[in-house]
């Protein structure tokens, strides 16, 4: 096996790990319905998926305030801590495997996502990846983890308290969305876009590339 050109490496969830796009978009439909909102195409809660979960709600609704805190809310609850509609998620193919060969080379891994910490945790635990993971961290509102910058500074000082060694040169956050290339940038370390979650190749300006498969990941990981 040929060694790593990045490490730690950084992985998104939503998009980049687990295709959850059915349970997420169940959610937000219902959501849009209950507070007598117009109905959007599944192709366009689709592409919602990403950013954090206020700044979905708030582009879909147009709430502020404490409506938007009650759209979000009653969104949560929905989700049922991230688990609710999970049962119709799947792991992307290949990405198992990815996440074994980095985790057998010795790469500490790390999870970056902009889920709530507690939804990220369960989703984690439900398809048993939690074990290959040095690093959970998602959204906190309560810890100040409102961005994706927040998200990243924290699994980067957890992998760091936890031994690894972490130069921003080396490392490398793997995503789908413009946040997570925005939230890298923040902290200067690599990123690479993925075609296979709910973003589009514009997104991935500036970083890596954009892979079009596993393959494409394997070949910016071990060159």
């Amino acid at each position: 096996m040929s060694l790593p050109r990045f490490s730690p490496v950084l992985f998104d969830f939503d998009g980049t790990i687990v295709d959850t796009a059915p349970g997420i978009i169940t959610a937000l439909a219902a959501t849009l319905d209950h507070f007598g909102l117009p109905a959007e195409e599944p192709s366009t809660l689709r592409n919602r998926i990403g950013p954090p979960l206020p700044e979905i709600v708030a582009s879909l609704t147009g709430f502020v305030d404490e409506q938007l805190t009650e759209a979000i809310a009653f969104y949560r609850a929905q989700r049922g801590g991230g688990l609710a509609g999970i049962q119709n998620s799947e792991i992307f193919p290949g990405m198992l495997e990815l996440i074994l060969e980095l985790k057998a080379a010795g790469v500490p891994l790390g999870i970056a996502t902009s889920r709530p910490q507690h939804s990220a945790e369960n989703a984690l635990n439900y398809f048993e990846l939690t074990s290959h993971f040095t690093a959970v961290v998602g959204s906190d509102e309560d810890a100040g983890r409102k961005t994706k910058g927040d998200v990243v500074a924290e699994a980067l000082r957890q992998l760091r308290a936890a031994g690894a060694e972490v130069d921003p040169a080396r490392t490398l956050l793997l995503g789908d969305r413009i946040h997570d290339a925005e939230g890298g940038a923040e902290h200067g370390i690599n990123v690479l876009l993925v075609d296979w979650g709910y973003g589009t190749e514009a997104e991935a300006a500036g970083t890596l590339g954009y892979a079009r498969g596993p393959e494409d990941v394997r070949k910016v990981l071990f060159g």
